[in-house]
């Protein structure tokens, strides 16, 4: 039973990434640890609201782990002219656009992605895997990667162990939080810090 839709659309298309998952209020032990994950892309040949999208295609993935906070606004998927990038359980997959078929996958750490986001140049992903049983001491939870799956920086915090909780664009500026009540504005070049206010 689908419990968890994803969607991004792009001028006349639309990714739409579905599991299983989770909701809030769900007892610990009746949350799966793995989903069947179904990606699939629509699309119409020019935008008028009375035409409806059709399936170009649908692809099913088993076993995957199940993202954390998925009632907190997850976001699994990002769409652009020519390029497919989903996450499914830790890694990041890129998929071909007029097949599904996979082209590359990565993954930079053990827990599941809880978000990804284009960088605002369009050029590059950052991606915010889950602070569940994350190895802090190795890079922090939150990274960037070019379009290709290079590995481009991790995240700094203000305070070492920190994890991230969220990101988003305000003001044109890459603005994070930490679970230690940090807000950062953060560099989208190095990952440094440019501005902190804490707010707890």
């Amino acid at each position: 039973m689908i419990r968890y839709v994803d969607r991004t659309d792009f001028k006349l298309k639309t990714l739409e990434v579905s599991f299983a998952g989770m909701e809030w209020g769900d007892k610990k032990s009746e949350i799966p640890e793995t989903t069947e994950v179904i990606v699939r892309l629509l699309s119409k040949h020019h935008d008028e609201e009375n035409i409806p999208y059709t399936e170009s295609w649908i692809t099913k993935y088993t076993d995957v782990c199940v993202p954390t906070g998925v009632w907190n606004g997850i976001k699994l998927c990002q769409l652009t002219d020519d390029k497919i990038y989903v996450a499914l359980g830790s890694a990041i997959f890129r998929l071909h656009l007029n097949s599904g078929a996979n082209i590359w996958s990565k993954s930079f750490a053990d827990t599941p992605i809880q978000k990804m986001a284009l960088s605002q140049s369009k050029d590059a992903l950052y991606i915010m895997y889950s602070s569940y049983k994350f190895d802090i001491d190795k890079l922090t939870n939150l990274i960037k990667i070019d379009l290709d799956g290079k590995f481009m920086w991790s995240a700094k915090t203000k305070i070492p162990g920190d994890g991230f909780t969220g990101f988003y664009y305000y003001n044109n500026s890459l603005v994070a939080f930490t679970w230690d009540g940090w807000r950062l504005k953060l560099d989208e070049t190095t990952g440094e810090i440019l501005e902190e206010d804490w707010f707890k």
